[in-house]
């Protein structure tokens, strides 16, 4: 009682064929994991270790360990380390205009702390992080870290030697009768370590905000996204706020109906340099759930 021990096996096997790769690649991963946890009154710990075997890579371990400590008066105090590492998917290494093939997998070392609190129809939560990746793998906007090929004039992937990823996140919800309600904000610091530049992509900070209402057969809920500014290629992409919309109904047993109104305001996104997103969109659907 109270404890509980995982143990796990996996493979997976990876092939791509395109006419415009340089040639048909193929690769394997096998790992096996053991994760344990354990509560000893107001304690809680963790621990997992993994080994992953990769027909490219070689053998790579990684692992967590945690605990929280449950501080009375509906507090809880929680603290988690591990390391992690990410091998390069295919489109990093051979994608026509984008990938290298010397993009190399990225390791990290991430610290974690966090403070929540519950009440009886309230919760908040406070977790301050750092993470530190070596090798990280991402978009490259700048031309001259890539190959000399014409392909690669809108950037390429590539590696970044150091980087450091700190912040901040707070969470906070409410239940009031049938109306749910739950607001995140993420406060981000990501930076080259060796240039002292911001990472591309990674905005500063993104809040969210949603409402649910929930009947017998009705639930509503609408969600609103801020999302800051973040740079990329010399330039700083535009912040952006979305808001959507959803409605579910039951019709019969086991059976619901379904309505999404995705991006309502019709705002212009741009999520990466020169690419835009979808606009509004709206989506009916059909689900049935057995028992």
């Amino acid at each position: 009682p109270g404890q509980s021990l995982t143990v796990g096996l996996s493979r997976m096997q990876e092939d791509a064929s395109s006419t415009s790769y340089a040639a048909d690649v193929s690769r394997t991963n096998d790992a096996v994991a053991v994760a344990y946890a354990g509560a000893f009154g107001l304690l809680s710990l963790q621990a997992e270790w993994r080994h992953d075997d990769n027909s490219v890579y070689g053998g790579v371990d990684t692992g967590r360990a945690g605990a929280a400590w449950a501080l009375g008066g509906g507090l809880r105090l929680r603290t988690l380390l591990g390391t992690t590492f990410r091998a390069p998917s295919f489109n990093d290494l051979y994608f026509p205009g984008y990938g290298v093939p010397t993009v190399g997998p990225e390791h990290g070392r991430s610290l974690e702390l966090g403070l929540d609190w519950r009440g009886t129809t309230t919760d908040a939560g406070l977790t301050v992080y750092r993470n530190r990746v070596r090798d990280l793998i991402g978009y490259e906007a700048d031309r001259s870290f890539c190959p000399p090929a014409p392909d690669f004039d809108y950037g390429c992937a590539r590696n970044i030697g150091r980087a450091r990823l700190q912040g901040a996140t707070l969470t906070g919800g409410a239940r009031v009768g049938s109306l749910a309600l739950r607001g995140t904000a993420d406060f981000l610091d990501a930076t080259d370590t060796a240039t002292g530049s911001r990472l591309t992509r990674r905005a500063a900070h993104q809040q969210t905000l949603s409402a649910d209402w929930r009947a017998e057969r009705w639930s509503v809920g609408a969600e609103l996204v801020r999302v800051g500014a973040r740079p990329e290629g010399g330039r700083t992409l535009a912040g952006y706020t979305t808001v959507d919309l959803k409605a579910r109904v039951a019709i019969a047993r086991g059976w619901r109906l379904e309505f999404k109104l995705l991006n309502a305001t019709d705002r212009d996104v741009e999520p990466a340099l020169d690419y835009q997103s979808l606009g509004r969109q709206a989506w009916i659907g059909l689900r049935y759930e057995g028992l």
